[in-house]
């Protein structure tokens, strides 16, 4: 038997017809077919109704994104900080009631760039509140002044404290000084240098209060510590003292 599938998918004895008996109609009513047509492609079947059933899935196995809606025109031209629209736009009204936003006011550019203490803020100036003496190293004799918040010690031009001439001082915060103008309390903090700095002899790990007369050791050099501020109740805040006559 010569089996021959024509154009639709019936298949046939050729030997008994010169075409399909499907297709023309001549197979008897009750005769089944010899092969059931083909199923259709999955090509040709039409999309399954989507399912989100939790499973990873391939990218082209997703549904077909629906494309986003237009972007709405941009706000109306003449407002503070608005774009200006462009050509063929209509301009967007102002809701009823409702006011231009304010633009922000421009930059004086008076900013030096430092920041400024607080105590200078307060009482106007930037006074003394205590000092350092070089008792040994490169600058024997030489003292140092200290100012209210934080006082960074090092070699470098841009510290407060500088011991330019002492070359094992870390260029920039071996060690700094704190005194806080509302407990009126001197701390010594470590810094960020390699160096290490020594309180009284014993080396410094943490932040340590500071007493009259105690002596720091960084490098090559040894300070002694003098404070002003807190010693005898003196304040810069409180009025000076009366002027006392020598008579």
């Amino acid at each position: 038997m010569a089996l021959h599938r024509c154009a639709n998918g019936h298949y046939f004895d050729t030997s008994q017809y010169s075409a399909c008996p499907t297709c023309s109609g001549s197979l008897a009513p009750n005769m089944p077919t010899v092969f059931p047509a083909m199923a259709p492609s999955s090509a040709e079947l039409p999309p399954a109704p989507w399912v989100d059933d939790g499973r990873t899935r391939r990218r082209s196995e997703l549904p077909p994104v629906p494309p986003l809606p237009p972007l709405a025109p941009p706000a109306a031209a003449g407002r503070a900080g608005a774009p200006a629209l462009p050509p063929g736009w209509p301009p967007t009204a102002l809701p009823p009631g409702a006011a231009p936003a304010a633009a922000l006011p421009a930059s004086s550019g008076s900013d030096s760039g430092r920041t400024e203490r607080l105590v200078r803020r307060q009482i106007g100036i930037d006074p003394v509140v205590g000092w350092l003496v070089c008792l040994a190293g490169p600058e024997r004799g030489a003292d140092y002044r200290l100012h209210s918040e934080r006082n960074f010690i090092g070699r470098g031009e841009g510290m407060d404290v500088r011991i330019a001439s002492d070359k094992t001082v870390s260029r920039e915060n071996h060690v700094s000084i704190s005194f806080d103008p509302k407990k009126e309390s001197f701390r010594l903090l470590p810094g960020g240098g390699r160096g290490l700095v020594y309180l009284n002899g014993e080396e410094l790990v943490a932040p340590t209060p500071l007493a009259d007369g105690d002596r720091i050791e960084l490098g090559e050099t040894l300070l002694l510590f003098v404070p002003l501020c807190g010693r005898g109740g003196f304040r810069w805040e409180a009025a000076p003292p009366p002027l006392v006559d020598a008579d």
